[in-house]
């Protein structure tokens, strides 16, 4: 494997006690339960309430990511 090919691989993977999170995989218009499967529970779930919109948002503490759901499809991921 090519070293650029290898640093690409890690570099979209977050260790974390010995178990490996793909968090590079997680993209916009994926579904609850799609984030659900990669990432698992998340630490936190919040619902945001603004003017008519309700969002969701979930908090991964040991990966450093927020992950907004409308209508259950991710539209953003913040790191933190």
């Amino acid at each position: 494997m090519s070293d650029h090919k290898r640093v690409v691989g890690e570099a979209s993977q977050i260790i974390t006690l010995g178990e490996e999170k793909p968090i590079g995989h997680v993209r916009e218009g994926m579904t609850d339960l799609e984030v659900r499967r990669l990432l698992g529970d998340p630490d936190e779930i919040q619902t945001i309430v603004d003017d008519q919109d309700v969002r969701v948002r979930w908090t991964y503490r040991s990966v450093h990511r927020v992950v907004v759901f409308d209508r259950h499809r991710v539209v953003s991921i913040a790191v933190r």
